[in-house]
C-alpha cells in the first residue's frame, strides 16, 4: 500500500465538499486512509460521506476548532508515514501526489 493518511476537514461548505469527495474518490483509492473532520457536527455528514467513500474515518468535533485544530486531530488519528492534506474545496485530477511519496520514500 500507499502509507499515505488523506485528512480533510469540512467547515461548512458540506454540499460542495460532497461533490468534491465523489469526484476525488476514485483518486483517494490508494490511500489506505481517508479522514474526514466535521467542524462542527453536520447532520447525516458520516452517512453521505459512507455513502461515497465507505472506508473513511469520519471524527467530529463537538465545536468549532480551526482548520489547524481539526488537521492535528487527524494527523493523530492517521497512523502512516505520509500525510496527504486536503482543504474541502479540493478538486484532484491525477495521483500524482503518489510519485511524491514514491520520491521521499
Amino acid at each position: 500500500m500507499s502509507g499515505i493518511s488523506t485528512i480533510i476537514p469540512v467547515y461548512k461548505k458540506e454540499e460542495l465538499f460532497l461533490r468534491n469527495l465523489e469526484h476525488n474518490a476514485p483518486y483517494l483509492k490508494k490511500t489506505e486512509v481517508i479522514i474526514v473532520i466535521d467542524d462542527p457536527n453536520s447532520r447525516g455528514l458520516k452517512e453521505r460521506i459512507h455513502a461515497i467513500v465507505p472506508q473513511a474515518h469520519v471524527l467530529h468535533n463537538s465545536a468549532n476548532i480551526g482548520f489547524s485544530g481539526s488537521m492535528n486531530r487527524g494527523v493523530k488519528r492517521a497512523g502512516n508515514a505520509y500525510l496527504l492534506f486536503l482543504n474541502s474545496d479540493v478538486v484532484l485530477f491525477d495521483t500524482s501526489y503518489l510519485m511524491a511519496a514514491d520520491m521521499l520514500k
